[in-house]
């Protein structure tokens, strides 16, 4: 072998070694984790709210094959005495195994952090898992059946304790729903179920855990919405895509089933032979209905004006008689029957809101949607891109599910519902306002859901083309200003993820916030973001094979991550680049420390070392005032070359 290329095969082995143990310094294990966390929520009890001699607040029912957490009752107690309002709760698990090896060894994993009280996931599954306590009161008026009970022992925290027969869980879970329509649960703005985000219960493996995921509490609804009380007004915002408009339209009437609908398509200026072909569709649809004798038909409503999605919705939303609307891209295709049944049955109950469905990626398996998340860095799609094949985070992209809010690529809502919120916000004219208008529905007490047991497929930016363009990102932050001055409450907080999650960067997935625990905001200082001037980047490539993504760009705050792709990533030095836009020569550079991104290490299998190709720091007060396009140069440190490459995002700093 040439000796040269061997001397550069050791030099890769030694950078990968010390890649290894910057890994390992980033990785934090759950156990240390969660033992910090405990640690600090035990010094600091409230002496009030504890002890003996207040009598019995609540009664506690555990699951066998596991253990009450060490402060479980008495953290119970606090919160009952705290929250006068709630006379049901739940909490969090995890696993603590036993390992023999040499010597018994606690090791605790698998953490399961719930959402706050979710009606319609507890009608998918029984999430409420291992422990639930109620109010002494409630348990006396309302007796469970003893047949579900094995024992019963006294705490000394003001609870009692009792052991479920998990063979008689049936009777008890059915109990369970009696004691939650006694506190009418599922009225809007429920407070009466709360949820304790602690650690209450501690399983010995974790299929106790999981269990609980073939425990349906509901079985499915067969109480679809009557034709003659639900009709359906159908909106389809569209323009020049008459052949994806013809797949969609073609779609609806399998999809509806029993119901009837109307059809009402907006049209904010096709040209000449795509109106002509719609209007032929129009009147072709509507001569089939009459022979049919059907009421279903389609209404064209042609207006001509620059895209405006939410103006375009609320023009259809006036024009329609339906008790439902469903608000419908045009790109989407119903391909499963009668789905359109089942969220109209949801819509129509009292306390929901909007309802979506999971979409997927058209001939794939692909999710697009399951549901939006509420993250500091803006609303996001969990689960985006991931096979919806495997089952993620204790069924997050199965049943009925909770969230903050859904997508209007295929929304669902009852028209009263709609005005009563005020409809669209159309200052929030492309990104964000189906946003806006499931926050606006969640404040006014109602429950938003996405049935992710139904599906359609969803030919994304079909109309609206690429998303990463300078003019749009701009354009989205602008938006996402606007969305969070309407709901300041909700910047950053979503009561449906739990703050046991991970919330910062675009990482898709769904995993514990322990898994990226060891990194830590980079501050840079003044004298750490050098001035560097364009000639001193002379001898750098601009190359598309580093990739640069800036994913959040907020008070100071830049995250995103940068891959040499092709190439090993742990032989480069990276540096993020600041280059004020008006002014050519004035660039900063920052050394960037690197964060770990399990989510690059999932997405990108084929790519070498990218565990550490995170970014996320404070830049701001180092810089002054404008506008800054960011980028990263990377250099080899074994065989000298120098990569540079720009986000198409810019970072705006105001002093």
């Amino acid at each position: 072998m040439d000796i040269r290329k061997r001397v550069k095969q050791e030099l890769i082995k030694k950078e990968n070694k010390r890649y290894e143990k910057l890994l390992a310094r980033r990785t934090v294990t759950y156990e240390q984790w969660i033992g910090q966390r405990e640690e600090s929520e035990g010094k600091q009890p409230d002496a009030s709210l504890t002890g003996e001699g207040k009598g019995v607040i609540a009664d506690v029912f555990v699951m066998p094959g596991g253990r009450l957490a060490e402060r479980a009752t008495e953290q119970i107690a606090e919160y009952f005495a705290t929250h006068p309002e709630v006379q049901i709760l739940y909490g969090d698990e995890d696993v603590w195994a036993k390992e023999l090896s040499g010597m018994e060894v606690s090791k605790r994993n698998a953490p399961w952090f719930k959402p706050d009280w979710s009606p319609d996931v507890f009608d998918s599954w029984y999430y409420f898992g291992s422990v639930v306590a109620i109010r002494r009161e409630m348990v006396e008026k309302y007796p469970v059946p003893a047949a579900s009970l094995s024992q019963k022992r006294q705490s000394q925290k003001e609870c009692c304790i009792w052991q479920v027969r998990e063979e008689n869980h049936e009777s008890f879970v059915n109990w369970i729903r009696k004691c939650l329509e006694a506190v009418e649960s599922k009225k809007k703005g429920c407070v009466s179920v709360g949820h304790l985000s602690k650690i209450l219960f501690h399983g010995d493996r974790e299929e106790v855990l999981k269990k609980y995921m073939q425990w349906t509490t509901v079985k499915e609804t067969e109480e679809y919405a009557k034709e003659q009380e639900c009709k359906m007004s159908i909106i389809i915002p569209s323009k020049d895509n008459s052949k994806i408009l013809r797949d969609c339209l073609q779609a609806i009437p399998k999809a509806a089933g029993a119901l009837s609908f109307e059809i009402i398509i907006v049209d904010n200026g096709s040209d000449d032979t795509n109106k002509q072909r719609i209007e032929a569709m129009v009147q072709s649809f509507n001569e089939f209905s009459a022979q049919k004798k059907s009421s279903n038909v389609i209404k064209y409503i042609y207006e001509p004006m620059e895209f405006h999605f939410p103006k375009m919705c609320n023009l259809g939303a006036q024009k329609a008689h339906g008790r439902l609307l469903l608000f419908l891209n045009d790109d989407v295709e119903l391909n499963q029957k009668g789905c359109l049944e089942k969220l109209a049955a949801l819509a129509a109950r009292e306390y929901t809101g909007a309802v979506g469905i999971k979409l997927l990626y058209p001939d794939s398996t692909k999710i697009q949607h399951a549901g939006i998340t509420n993250l500091p860095m803006g609303p996001v799609h969990k689960l985006q891109f991931m096979d919806d094949k495997e089952s993620y985070y204790y069924n997050s992209n199965r049943g009925l599910r909770n969230v903050l809010a859904v997508t209007a690529a295929c929304l669902m809502v009852e028209k009263s519902k709609f005005e009563e919120v005020g409809g669209f916000e159309e200052r929030l004219r492309i990104a964000f306002n189906d946003v806006d208008l499931c926050f606006k529905l969640y404040e006014q007490g109602y429950s938003n859901v996405c049935d992710n047991d139904s599906f359609a497929y969803h030919h994304e930016s079909l109309s609206r083309g690429n998303d990463e363009s300078l003019e749009k990102w701009e354009r989205m932050q602008a938006e996402r200003d606007i969305l969070y001055t309407a709901h300041p409450k909700l910047v950053g907080w979503d009561p449906y993820y739990h703050e046991g999650l991970g919330k910062e960067g675009l990482d898709t997935g769904i995993r514990p916030a322990f898994e990226t625990a060891g990194n830590e905001k980079q501050k840079v200082s003044a004298r750490e973001c050098k001035p560097l001037g364009a000639e001193k980047l002379s001898g750098c490539r601009q190359d598309n094979c580093l990739l640069v993504r800036l994913e959040t760009c907020r008070e100071g705050i830049l995250q995103g991550y940068g891959v040499v792709l092709g190439d090993d990533n742990s032989c480069y030095d990276k540096m993020l680049l600041l280059k004020k836009q008006d002014d050519e020569n004035s660039i900063y550079g920052i050394p960037i420390e690197g964060q770990y991104r399990p989510d690059l290490v999932r997405n990108m299998p084929d790519q070498v070392n990218v565990g550490l190709c995170g970014f996320w720091l404070s830049a701001e007060n180092c810089l002054e005032s404008g506008d800054y396009s960011v980028g990263i140069t990377a250099r080899n440190r074994v065989t000298g070359l120098q990569l540079i490459n720009w986000a198409n995002r810019v970072f705006t700093v105001k002093n």
